[in-house]
């Protein structure tokens, strides 16, 4: 008969479990999880982003979100991709908008069913904020930063860079024919909105109460500075005091998601 030890035991228990919730929380977390009950969450999602079009995948985080906090919401970023798309495939806003919302449309589409029964579960797109104050108050004032603020420009470009530096943004850039400084110069306002926005979020949904990001990767370094205040602008930007982010993974995938 073979033996096996304790800690083996509890490593095949903790991998059963693991395999049946499909959301893994890092360690790090778990004292944060223990007090989320009272809490709201969003999870920021990128419409086309093969993780957020498995219907799998989406189920566990839905069931995550409605196991883990008072209310949980998906938000689509669909219509910031319009720069993506116009960037690196070379289109018209007009042409860009419209494939941008399709890939919203689809993505709600599958979140909706992904929600299921779950009444604190809901689904929204970035067109749903958009008209918030707190967000058009954080894009005028990232705006204007990227115009005189040398620091974050050179990080908030620097950051588009290596979105533009995927193997695969650098195949599809060779049909739009474009330069790489018109690449950043189109990329830049994706992500002045994004970051406006992920920078509202927890003021639009909960005030100044409790609000946590949920992300299957680590947070972003630019959007983490903001709330750090390490610009000389930031005390211009709306933010939530109680904001906090955690990571968490579908299955086994512990590798950043960008």
């Amino acid at each position: 008969m073979v033996k096996t030890s304790s800690n083996s035991l509890i490593y095949i228990f903790n991998y059963f479990i693991m395999t049946i919730k499909n959301v893994i929380v890092p360690d790090k977390y778990q004292f944060a999880l223990a007090e989320t009950s009272a809490s709201k969450a969003f999870m920021g999602i990128s419409a086309g982003k093969p993780l957020f079009t498995n219907s799998d995948a989406m189920r566990a985080y839905a069931r995550f979100g409605h196991e883990t906090f008072k209310s949980f919401t998906f938000v689509i970023f669909d219509l910031p991709k319009r720069h993506n798309l116009m960037a690196l495939e070379g289109i018209d806003e007009v042409r860009a908008i419209y494939r941008a919302a399709i890939m919203g449309i689809d993505t709600d589409r599958l979140l909706r069913k992904a929600q299921g029964n779950y009444k604190n579960v809901t689904v929204s797109r970035y067109i749903d904020f958009s008209n918030e104050p707190q967000y058009s108050h954080n894009l005028e004032v990232l705006k204007n930063a990227y115009k005189t603020d040398g620091q974050f420009s050179f990080a908030c470009n620097e950051f588009v860079l290596s979105f533009l530096s995927l193997p695969a943004n650098i195949e599809r850039a060779k049909i739009a024919g474009n330069t790489l400084e018109e690449r950043i110069r189109i990329c830049k306002n994706y992500a002045l909105e994004e970051l406006a926005m992920l920078l509202a979020l927890p003021l639009i949904l909960n005030g100044n109460g409790s609000v946590y990001e949920i992300y299957p990767g680590e947070n972003n370094k630019l959007q983490e500075r903001l709330e750090n205040k390490e610009f000389s602008f930031c005390h211009e930007l709306l933010l939530s005091p109680n904001k906090q982010f955690m990571e968490a993974y579908y299955g086994f995938s512990m590798g950043n998601a960008y």
